[in-house]
């Protein structure tokens, strides 16, 4: 069992591209439908639930094109309710990451070594390159993870189920395109000891809270 105490901070992506819809066929059609965001946030409660279980720090931040939020790690049940409130507060925004200003401003907040779990979306071409362009700036001092969704579709060409039309084999290729920018994007962040997981929208908060006590148990930070 390991019993030394963590700072761990989750990051939510508050921009476009956390905006998009996730279709729910289970919900009445007079609701609205979640959206990553949405999605984010149920991760980001559950983790820091868990964190605080741990007896861990748990910190918060948002940003969209600057830091929108950012609560400094403590624990304790007083600490998780001011988080939940806070978070109910934001909403993410059209417009896109400035990630050289958000990653510079919490490189000047973070006061110890950290775990920092971004929760963001960096299948986006112009994102993932800026991301990976300035990440070196927290890397350095803290061990990061970045944690995003991804659907069915984004796999290898040949992986999956038997292709049964002609519509399919060209929704194959743009999925097959989209992971390879993505494993591309994986191996670059690695080379800054960087991890970059994904998750599908049904099981991302259980993958942030695994990928955490993974960390926790091998001592990362």
């Amino acid at each position: 069992r390991v019993e030394r105490t963590q700072e761990v901070y989750v990051v939510l992506d508050a921009t476009r591209l956390s905006q998009q819809e996730l279709p729910d066929a289970m919900k009445q059609a007079d609701t609205w439908p979640d959206s990553i965001y949405e999605r984010y946030v149920t991760a980001a409660t559950v983790l820091a639930m868990a964190a605080n279980r741990y007896g861990d720090h748990i910190g918060l931040a948002s940003f969209s094109d600057h830091l929108e939020l950012f609560i400094r790690a403590k624990n304790g049940s007083a600490h998780l309710h001011h988080c939940q409130e806070a978070l109910a507060k934001q909403h993410p925004k059209a417009v896109t990451p400035d990630f050289n200003e958000v990653l510079s401003a919490l490189r000047l907040r973070l006061r110890h070594r950290s775990l920092v779990i971004f929760l963001t979306d960096l299948s986006d071409p112009n994102a993932a390159e800026t991301f990976t362009d300035h990440i070196s700036i927290l890397s350095r001092q803290h061990h990061v993870l970045v944690i995003m969704i991804t659907p069915d579709s984004l796999q290898p060409v040949f992986q999956g189920s038997n292709i049964s039309s002609k519509q399919e084999i060209y929704a194959r290729l743009s999925g097959h395109l989209q992971w390879q920018a993505l494993r591309k994007t994986q191996l670059t962040l690695k080379r800054h000891g960087v991890s970059l997981a994904t998750a599908t929208e049904e099981n991302l908060a259980v993958t942030v809270v695994n990928r955490y006590i993974q960390a926790k148990q091998r001592q990362l930070v």
